[in-house]
């Protein structure tokens, strides 16, 4: 990571939105970090700043909505996913997809669906 990146935590949805509209192009957003802290790692992409999403009860959890649709928060961790009864009941594939995302228990631990 740049020595010269900053870190922010917005405390929900509608802060995050403002910092990302007031931030330089070269914000990037962090979650779970299982795709990204490699590349900062190795040097390959260096951020200004890295904004942490993760907190966002707004982009978290599953549920069916009263229409029938399955609703997957993008912080969902896989699994999560793979043995929550909606999804099981409701998209039984995609509980099984999951399940074959490399990387092991830290990545369906740790890595998010969005």
């Amino acid at each position: 990571m740049s020595r010269h990146a900053m870190y922010a935590r917005p405390r929900n949805l509608e802060q995050a939105a403002a910092l990302l509209g007031a931030l330089d192009t070269g914000a990037m957003l962090i979650a779970g970090g299982q795709e990204l802290m490699p590349y900062i790692n190795y040097g390959q992409m260096e951020p200004s700043v890295l904004v942490d999403i993760s907190g966002l009860k707004e982009l978290n959890g599953i549920s069916l909505e009263p229409d029938g649709a399955l609703a997957i928060g993008a912080l969902s961790v896989h699994s999560e996913i793979a043995r929550d009864p909606g999804v099981l009941a409701a998209a039984p594939l995609l509980a099984h997809a999951v399940t074959l995302v490399g990387g092991g228990r830290q990545v369906h631990n740790r890595g998010t669906i969005g």
